[in-house]
């Protein structure tokens, strides 16, 4: 690391940084946060989530957090991502502009982060899945038997608090996150 970081130590060290916080920074950032949201809000499940973060901070969260986590948040980065691109200028520093290929460097350091998700993707439904490809994709959108606490003492609370009350709440027998998670959790308690 140290030696990729010298770079930014030269005279043409502020050029490269603008570079990377152009694309990589910028446009990168915006698309992870927006998987980690639609993951969380929609995949998990805001409504399970929200008891975990109860679970852990002993508080009842308002209807605000779940309205923000399922539909404010994705939306507003989405509408900032595609504004990003839209509006993506060439980039220049003091008044000049970056030639062809410092432009590339920039936008596959951009690729090189995001490029991650979709390759863990393809691997996880290959490699840790079993059934069909609509099986696997179904299995790969529910967490795992391992999901919660790792501490044996909390785990056992977390089951007994959470996980037991969502199995007990008949209002949410249709939601098909929870009905995932009540499989997944039957053999851990």
């Amino acid at each position: 690391m140290w030696a990729c970081s010298t770079i930014f130590t030269t005279d043409a060290g502020m050029y490269w940084l603008s570079l990377l916080d152009w694309y990589a920074a910028s446009i990168s950032i915006i698309f992870i946060s927006i998987v980690e949201v639609v993951i969380v809000g929609w995949t998990y499940g805001v409504t399970n989530f929200v008891e975990d973060i109860e679970f852990m901070i002993k508080e009842k969260l308002s209807w605000y957090w779940t309205v923000s986590w399922k539909i404010t948040t994705p939306l507003i980065l989405t509408i900032m991502f595609v504004i990003t691109l839209t509006y993506n200028t060439r980039i220049s520093y003091n008044g000049k502009g970056y030639p062809d290929w410092i432009v590339n460097i920039g936008w596959l350091s951009c690729f090189a982060s995001m490029a991650w998700i979709p390759i863990y993707m393809g691997h996880y439904l290959m490699y840790h899945q079993e059934g069909n490809l609509v099986d696997r994709i179904k299995a790969s959108l529910r967490p795992s038997q391992y999901w919660g606490p790792v501490e044996l003492k909390i785990r056992l609370q977390w089951l007994k608090e959470v996980v037991m009350k969502r199995r007990d709440d008949k209002t949410n027998d249709a939601d098909p996150h929870r009905q995932g998670f009540m499989e997944l959790t039957t053999t851990s308690v």
